[in-house]
């Protein structure tokens, strides 16, 4: 009996400290803010990546649910609020001149030494340094004539087969 008591105590000491060495999990970030026409991350505190129409469809990016290195589609359903997962896209880039094929979501990530290639956003194309992740890019809203356009730009660290992809 001491033993077993013993056991749960360090299984509910260790949980704890491993939950903060991970950081917030996504349902702890803020939501995104969802405007007239458009959803975009809220800005100046930890948020959920993730940009799109506001009646129609959205594109998010780790750490919300699903493996890393995927970019992920969510679609209305049903009136339920937020969108639901769709499905992901995966980035394989083959660059010219070469045969192999590189893929975002089984890779190492050469910056932290984790599965799947590590994606950040930015405002424009310039981004050279990985932003992070829980303080995404708010996204450039233009206009063409009558119609709004949201436009953000999403990096992939480079591959292993020297491909550098936004």
């Amino acid at each position: 009996m001491r033993t077993f008591i013993l056991n749960s105590f360090l299984i509910f000491l260790v949980i704890p400290l491993t939950a903060q060495e991970v950081g917030q999990t996504w349902q702890q970030l803020v939501p995104p803010e969802k405007g007239e026409i458009w959803v975009t991350p809220a800005q100046g505190r930890p948020a959920q990546p993730v940009w799109g129409h506001a009646n129609g469809m959205t594109i998010g990016l780790a750490p919300m649910p699903g493996p890393r290195g995927l970019l992920r589609i969510y679609t209305p359903y049903l009136g339920l609020t937020g969108g639901r997962m769709l499905n992901f896209i995966a980035v394989e880039p083959i660059p010219a001149g070469k045969s192999a094929r590189g893929f975002s979501e089984l890779e190492m990530s050469v910056l932290d030494n984790r599965r799947g290639k590590k994606f950040w956003s930015s405002d424009d194309s310039l981004a050279t340094e990985p932003r992070d992740e829980v303080f995404p890019a708010k996204g450039k809203i233009t206009k063409a004539g009558d119609i709004e356009i949201l436009t953000v730009f999403v990096f992939v660290e480079p591959f292993k087969n020297d491909s550098k992809v936004y």
